[in-house]
């Protein structure tokens, strides 16, 4: 199935290789000096027909703070509830910690740069409007089983869902 459609759009670099990095959450054995961290991290923002919202932001896990902040934001500038909003949380190695104490000192430098992209994303956003179609194709979950990929841990070993630890999640 297709609809023709307007979305709004905007992508843009959270960091570069020029921001220091001071702990890599995802890693716990690896520290700053290693060459292991992410190039560039990208934050992105569509807009479907000012109705539903899809953020996608290159950390990998959204802190409950940063969720209601965007939350926040998105109803401010669109005036859309937190129920039509997706985050995804798209970075799948290592980013800076932004989240969880396990990791290591939060990197508080890196959440405000976050917020500062995420805040001129979607005003950006606000601005940049395109038709499209979008096709799209609806599916069912026959036996009501979904499996995340990740669970929470100290290593990055034990994102990884595996048959033994799949029942205990």
């Amino acid at each position: 199935m297709s609809l023709d459609m307007q979305i709004n759009y905007c992508k843009k670099v959270i960091i570069d290789s020029t921001y220091n990095i001071k702990y890599l959450a995802g890693f716990s054995k690896r520290r700053p000096g290693i060459h292991c961290g992410p190039k560039c991290l990208e934050c992105g923002i569509i807009i479907f027909d000012r109705r539903f919202i899809l953020i996608s932001i290159d950390v990998l896990y959204i802190s409950d703070d940063l969720r209601d902040y965007i939350f926040d934001i998105i109803f401010e500038t669109f005036g859309v509830g937190s129920e039509s909003v997706c985050v995804v949380a798209s970075h799948t190695h290592s980013a800076p910690n932004i989240s969880y104490d396990i990791f290591g000192e939060l990197d508080y430098g890196f959440i405000e740069q976050l917020k500062k992209t995420i805040k001129t994303c979607i005003e950006e956003a606000n601005k940049n409007t395109a038709s499209c179609r979008v096709n799209f194709s609806c599916t069912s979950n026959l036996n009501g089983i979904v499996v995340y990929r990740r669970k929470l841990g100290r290593d990055i070993r034990s994102f990884f869902l595996t048959k033994k630890n799949v029942n205990a999640t």
